[in-house]
């Protein structure tokens, strides 16, 4: 009996290998249609023993006993999820031989595939499958039959289509002797006769740290690949590819500040693997910048079959320089010592899309000196309030940083840093020095003597204005004119007067109380043209207080100094009190015309010193109280 049944399980055998279809299972007591395949699968069993059985389901993975499914010739049952199965047939058989048969069957989930999908010349286009987890792929480019790809064509498959435009092309995922029960995903193409050039727009590199930075604009779904000439190779070769889901790439290069190298971005046909359409060509430079004695030495040389533009820019974007040759040099003698200057190398190839160039980072150096500066030539100055600005002028590229205000006998006053100076003081007639070191600890080699304006009033009568001032030294070239001017509230000029060389001017006619007020200060010209003008001080015109009382008076009757009262310009009003020698007030008046007659009560009072005080007002409203002793004769 167990002859026979062997020889039957090898007839089962021989018949399921001759069908493809059918699996026997370990003892051939039965077969299955599907060993592996997606969620949902269903199964269908086979009974080639012909007893009476029954069918046992377990999910081996969790080991839980799902279900006991009657036999017969054939058995259907429905395995929902994904998991391991293990399918045991129990028949009932006449020699006694183990009744049981057990088989697993292999459930994954319906994964879609993923894929990339690139797009060819002459309408065709190219699968590439990224997962691994299915036996086998079909690939169906548009309407056309469906093409396989395994691991004999690398998981690849192209394909082509008969018009130019938007396809569709559906990957499905399949195990062998399986249901098309698998995933599938399906995504859009633009079939192209020829494939688009890509856009390289920017390139930036960095000489000091060795890199390359490119921006770049790709057409999606069609493969590029990245390729750079240089000076030792001579002809382009291929570094990498790149997709169409990339704009920027970073590189590593070795002797970025020593050597050019060249770039660009090819389209390549996906399917023949053969170069197509190239972006524009971007370049690098050798690029290096040296400090030396008082000038920066800029020196670059690129490509030599380069076509273009070559700019060297400073750090603010203006451009020192430009060539149309692949190299050239430039010296920058426009610097302050001890500061930092930085530069940057452009390349504009010709011909190209606007906005489409190459840059290098900023090179930096600090500029050096070390000869001694020169003295200073020209310093102008002005009053502020109570501090003296001090604004010396130098020629482009000396721009001192520190300056030493000295008087005129060299001891220090006043020290800063900048552009200017501002010394705090009392505007009055005084003459410094000025010396100054710059960034680099270079002092000048003497120091400047200058005199600011100091204006004034000469002295006179109080209704006389002539203003005067200290002639102004401080102009390598002198004081080519003097200029009066009047100020308003906000030192707005109103008017002006020119004084020529003289340092007072006579021009004013006599002022009046309702001059008061009014806003004076000189301007000093230089004679060298270029450099700033100089202020002095500001005067306001003030009334002068020139009241007074004479020391003696005659009240005799002869017109003569017959009385006593105050005397002088601009007096509005006068209050007068006048004392006996015992202290007793004998005379007041608030009247500045009404003065003492020498007498008290109608009758003379006797000759002799009497004591007063006066408080006068002047017409500007200014107070001032007067005292002192008045001899009365007869």
């Amino acid at each position: 009996m167990r002859a026979d049944s062997a020889y039957i399980t090898f007839l089962l055998l021989l018949l399921c290998g001759l069908a493809g279809a059918q699996t026997p299972s370990p003892k051939g007591r039965y077969t299955v249609d599907y060993t592996r395949g997606c969620a949902p699968l269903t199964i269908t069993l086979t009974d080639n023993t012909g007893a009476l059985i029954t069918y046992l389901l377990r999910n081996k993975d969790t080991d839980t006993f799902i279900g006991e499914y009657p036999g017969g010739a054939t058995t259907t049952i429905p395995l929902p999820e994904a998991a391991t199965y293990t399918v045991t047939q129990v028949a009932e058989l006449e020699d006694g031989a183990d009744p049981r048969d057990a088989m697993d069957i292999l459930v994954f989930p319906p994964t879609n595939p993923d894929f990339l999908l690139f797009a060819c010349s002459n309408l065709g286009a190219r699968v590439e499958i990224l997962d691994r987890q299915y036996d086998y792929y079909e690939v169906q480019f548009g309407s056309t039959p469906p093409v396989r790809a395994d691991a004999g064509t690398s998981y690849a498959a192209s394909g082509q289509f008969t018009t130019a435009g938007s396809h569709t092309v559906v990957v499905r995922g399949r195990y062998e002797n399986s249901p098309n029960t698998c995933g599938s995903t399906t995504k859009s193409i633009t079939a192209r006769t020829a494939l688009p050039a890509p856009l390289l727009s920017a390139l930036r590199w960095n000489p000091e740290k060795d890199s390359v930075a490119l921006q770049f604009s790709l057409e999606p779904q069609v493969r590029y690949r990245l390729e750079r000439l240089s000076a030792a190779s001579g002809s382009y070769e291929p570094l990498f590819l790149l997709r169409g889901e990339a704009t920027d790439t970073l590189l590593y290069q070795a002797d970025a500040a020593t050597n050019w190298y060249c770039y660009r971005i090819r389209a390549l046909d996906a399917c023949s693997g053969t170069p197509a359409a190239s972006s524009q060509e971007l370049c690098t430079a050798a690029f290096a910048v040296a400090a030396g004695e008082g000038v920066n030495t800029i020196t670059y040389s690129t490509n030599p079959s380069f076509s273009g533009e070559l700019q060297l820019l400073n750090a603010m974007g203006t451009v020192l320089h430009s060539s149309a040759g692949p190299g050239g040099s430039f010296q920058d003698a426009n610097l302050i010592c001890g500061q930092q200057y930085c530069y940057q190398l452009r390349l504009q190839p010709q011909g190209a899309p606007a906005g489409t160039f190459s840059t290098s980072t900023p090179l930096c150096v600090t500029a050096r000196r070390t000869q001694p500066l020169p003295p200073l030539q020209n310093i102008a100055t002005y009053w502020l309030s109570s501090q003296l600005v001090v604004l010396p002028q130098q020629g482009p590229g000396i721009g001192p940083l520190q300056y030493s205000l000295q008087n005129s006998g060299g001891a220090r006053l006043h020290e800063g840093v900048g552009d200017s100076l501002l010394y705090t003081t009392t505007a009055a007639a005084a003459c410094y020095r000025l010396s100054y070191a710059d960034g680099c600890g270079n002092q000048a080699s003497a120091a400047t003597p200058f005199c600011p304006l100091y204006l004034s009033r000469q002295a006179g009568e109080p209704d006389a204005f002539v203003p005067m001032w200290t002639p102004y030294e401080g102009y390598r070239q002198g004081v080519q004119e003097y200029v009066v001017q009047e100020l308003d509230g906000a030192d707005r000029v109103l008017n002006e007067w020119s004084a020529g060389t003289a340092t007072r001017y006579d021009g004013f006619a006599l002022f009046t109380p309702a001059d008061v007020g009014r806003r004076f200060r000189i301007m000093a010209l230089p004679a060298e043209e270029g450099l700033r003008p100089s202020y002095s001080n500001t005067l306001a015109f003030e009334l002068s207080m020139e009241a007074h009382f004479p020391n003696a008076f005659s009240p005799n009757g002869d017109g003569l100094n017959d009385e006593f009262k105050v005397l002088g310009k601009f007096v509005e009003k006068a209050s007068l009190w006048v004392y006996n020698r015992w202290g007793e007030l004998i005379f007041h008046s608030e009247d500045k015309e009404q003065g003492w007659d020498g007498t008290l009560g109608g009758k003379d009072s006797p000759a002799g010193p009497y004591v007063y005080k006066a408080l006068v007002q002047t017409s500007d409203g200014r107070q001032r109280t007067l005292r002192g002793t008045v001899v009365l004769t007869r």
